[in-house]
């Protein structure tokens, strides 16, 4: 994958993360090949990258964060370890997290460390992945969900 680290954004094969969340909203998402071709023997493998606004942090006592964030990570594979945020270089240390999703339970992860409401996400997840999937659906049922699940499905 083409990656570039800036001060303040990531570019993606030229897309810049901060720019698709400025211009689209958050959650946002941009699929892109995986590796590169000679690395994966040439393989469809794609990435989903989805950027995702902090709405809340807060420590426990055993130096755990709470994490809750506006995208729905029900129906995807977050790579919480492989997440970064915009606007910050990592410095490398992460913390446990539990992170609580639009309409889900917490889930396990690991977040950066210097993680604030208000900072933007980038969480990669395995496979093409449409924006359907991650954005929260109000006035929709867990059933009406369900039923969604067949055209919310990139087919990249």
């Amino acid at each position: 994958m083409d990656t570039v680290h800036t001060r303040e954004d990531v570019l993606v094969g030229g897309h810049s993360l901060l720019g698709l969340a400025t211009t689209r909203g958050t959650p946002a998402v941009l699929i892109h090949p995986a590796g590169h071709p000679e690395r994966t023997g040439g393989s469809d493998a794609y990435v989903t990258l989805v950027i995702t606004r902090v709405l809340a942090v807060a420590g426990d006592t055993r130096g755990a964060l709470h994490v809750r964030v506006d995208g729905d990570m029900t129906e995807v594979t977050p790579d919480w370890a492989g997440s970064t945020v915009l606007g910050r270089p990592d410095a490398g240390s992460r913390a446990p997290a539990s992170i609580e999703t639009i309409g889900a339970a917490p889930l396990p992860g690991e977040v950066p460390q210097e993680i604030q409401a208000g900072d933007l996400l980038v969480v990669p997840c395995a496979g093409t992945i449409a924006l359907a999937t991650v954005r929260h659906h109000p006035a929709t049922t867990p059933n009406e969900r369900n039923s969604m699940e067949t055209w919310t499905r990139c087919a990249k």
